[in-house]
């Protein structure tokens, strides 16, 4: 089984806030989804950006942030 992806561009800023974005494969083997994020600033606040797998032969997926201004990040986000 394979998550599907999560996409998210923008021109100028994107922020997350108290929110989580992920993708997950909890089978044996599989795909988890692809994040991609891109846009000018990206602000994280109690915000989770992940892509998991659970099991032995998963594959999680990749994971890319482009941010051409900044990056902010409160202590308590995550991103995995």
């Amino acid at each position: 089984p394979e998550s599907g992806d999560v996409s998210l561009f923008a021109g100028q800023a994107i922020g997350i806030v108290a929110s989580e974005i992920t993708t997950n494969v909890d089978s044996v083997a599989g795909r988890g989804g692809n994040v991609a994020i891109e846009t000018g600033a990206l602000a994280l606040a109690s915000a989770t950006i992940s892509a998991n797998a659970a099991g032995a032969n998963a594959d999680a997926g990749d994971l890319t942030l482009v941010a051409r201004e900044a990056i902010l990040q409160s202590p308590d986000s995550v991103v995995e």
